[in-house]
């Protein structure tokens, strides 16, 4: 291999990752060359072996792609990959919330300062000589595919108590949605309670007494704003009826029995 002026191959997607049905991989040359060989088995392509690059790939199975060019000079570019992971196409895929990262915040009488509380029970709301709390919920949803075409999400919680009727005057829970966590850290963060999520009451979940209750199918903009290379983070706020009740709150069971339901497309 010469150590210098050798072309560059451009790889896309780029790095490979976790792909449903098929992905369409295109290599591009820096430089007029020679030749472009790939492999598929794990094998080096060389002079002599490897398939010649001449349109995308187009691969329906998990593999490790390595692929070369050669310069019209003769200058032979080092072995490159990527591993590109294909599973058959998902239906349906549900993602409990991670305890040790979930969890709720207190805000102040003033708003501008909030208490973080940490444990199982997630605490929604207010009640009299409390704040308003809010509740955090964190989902690892790394593992959607990154061509996956989310078509439906929505929250699964588990009342555990309430104090109060936190449901009067028609009040329900509204969700926002963040991509990556709402601090600079997966910790919670007091700041949290009114941080900018990426989409803002995207779903809600009303009344429900006892056992499960699920919310409304996000919008379009909480779709978009599930993260399908990291984390995804719920934030769950009790809204105010129209006279402005507050004074009730309920508690929701966090860690595996808050899940996130995300429904995947069927491919065309």
């Amino acid at each position: 291999i010469d150590d210098d002026d050798y072309p560059e191959t451009r790889l896309s997607p780029s790095a490979g990752g976790n792909f449903v049905g098929q992905v369409r991989i295109q290599l591009t040359v820096s430089e007029p060359s020679e030749w472009t060989r790939y492999t598929l088995d794990g094998s080096a392509p060389s002079e002599t072996h490897g398939e010649t690059y001449t349109a995308p790939i187009v691969l329906d199975r998990t593999a490790r792609l390595r692929f070369r060019s050669r310069s019209l000079s003769g200058k032979l570019e080092p072995v490159r990959s990527a591993v590109f992971t294909v599973t058959p196409q998902l239906e349906r895929l549900v993602f409990d919330s991670e305890a040790r990262h979930t969890g709720y915040l207190v805000a102040q009488e003033d708003k501008r300062t909030a208490m973080v509380g940490t444990g199982n029970m997630l605490r929604i709301g207010a009640v009299a000589g409390n704040g308003d709390s809010r509740a955090i919920l964190h989902f690892d949803t790394a593992s959607l595919p990154d061509n996956a075409d989310i078509s439906r999400a929505f929250l699964e919680v588990a009342l555990h108590s309430t104090a109060g009727d936190p449901w009067a005057g028609g009040r329900t829970i509204a969700v926002d949605v963040h991509r990556g966590h709402f601090g600079y850290t997966r910790a919670l963060h007091a700041n949290d309670w009114d941080a900018r999520a990426t989409a803002e009451d995207v779903a809600r979940i009303d009344r429900f007494a006892y056992g499960s209750g699920n919310s409304t199918d996000f919008s379009r903009t909480g779709l978009d704003a599930i993260n399908k290379t990291g984390v995804t983070q719920c934030r769950l706020r009790m809204t105010p009826g129209p006279n402005g009740e507050t004074g009730a709150c309920l508690m929701l069971a966090g860690g595996a029995r808050a899940r996130l339901h995300v429904i995947l497309a069927s491919p065309q």
